[in-house]
């Protein structure tokens, strides 16, 4: 059972395309720019996140056919931008207006936060608690769960200086369909049940290569490889310890902290046949001279709240 256990994914085109935009990639890099890959094009659907991350499909007789097991960028082309709650500067974080702000930039990848509020319903919210500063309703609700919310939208969980409520998870999958481009699903209190329910709002859609589960421990990964394999999925690692036991699961991106990468670490990652994310919001990190530092060390995608500069000034 998952309960509470520390539990805490664009599409593709034909195999050429994607030979044909890594070449281009490359040698536009020599030049001194490298094409956006998120665009506003209608693409087809997928059960991996090949389109986004330029990653081979899956090995279908693989144990986990949903696992992404080799790239065809070479590690000289720019970093991947995986924004952070969406443009921030544009609309407010986990709001459609920030998300459709980051994918028109070029953000490859957008982390969204989903919480399950009484009547089932999946929303976008990062905050555990209700305060001033987040919500606009009745102070009667300060200090409560957003989950306690029976209501989300239009006039129920709103912030208070924008007037923008936050939007269920099935108008977050509408916004990014357009986009070959992938959430990175941060899910709060999961369960087994609010997984089961993300998990279909997304095959409703048929948007399994939009989506990317964030596994916050090798249980839930174990879990999600298990149960719903057409996944791709990202293992949080907290212990460097942790590597060889997540990428037996074949995650499609491991997330490492900065402070431990070493060489060998991340040869381990490429050669298991995932990508590595680093998270640079919140951090010194979080900037041109950070960046740099990261693409040397072999990083391949940065969560940033800085998606500007990022695809301006990344290596």
């Amino acid at each position: 059972m998952l309960k509470r256990a520390g539990l805490t994914k664009n599409r593709q085109k034909d195999h050429s395309f994607h030979i044909l935009c890594g070449f281009l990639c490359c040698a536009s890099a020599l030049l001194g720019g490298c094409s956006v890959i998120a665009s506003k094009t209608k693409v087809l659907g997928s059960t991996d996140v090949s389109f986004a991350l330029g990653i081979i499909k899956a090995d279908e007789t693989s144990a986990f056919p949903g696992k992404s097991i080799s790239t065809l960028y070479p590690k000289d082309c720019r970093l991947e931008a995986a924004v952070h709650r969406g443009n921030m500067e544009v609309g407010q974080g986990n709001s459609l207006q920030g998300i459709d702000a980051a994918l028109q930039a070029g953000a490859s990848l957008v982390e969204i936060d989903l919480r399950m509020n009484r009547s089932g319903t999946i929303f976008l919210f990062h905050d555990g608690h209700l305060r001033q500063k987040n919500f606009a309703g009745d102070a009667r609700w300060y200090g409560k769960r957003p989950e306690d919310l029976g209501v989300i939208a239009p006039d129920g969980l709103c912030y208070p200086q924008t007037k923008i409520c936050a939007p269920a998870f099935e108008e977050a999958l509408q916004t990014i369909k357009p986009y070959s481009a992938a959430y990175l699903l941060d899910i709060k209190g999961v369960s087994e049940e609010m997984l089961a329910k993300v998990v279909d709002q997304v095959r409703k859609e048929s948007q399994q290569g939009q989506t990317i589960i964030q596994c916050q421990s090798l249980k839930m990964l174990r879990f999600v490889r298990g149960t719903y394999p057409e996944f791709s999925t990202l293992a949080r690692l907290f212990l460097a310890a942790e590597l060889d036991q997540a990428l037996e699961l074949s995650p499609t991106i491991v997330q490492a902290d900065a402070e431990w990468l070493e060489r060998g670490l991340v040869e381990r990652i490429h050669q298991g046949g995932a990508r590595l994310l680093v998270k640079t919001v919140d951090s010194g990190a979080d900037n041109e001279q950070g960046w740099r530092a990261l693409s040397e060390k072999g990083v391949d995608i940065v969560l940033t709240d800085n998606l500007r500069k990022l695809l301006t000034a990344r290596p």
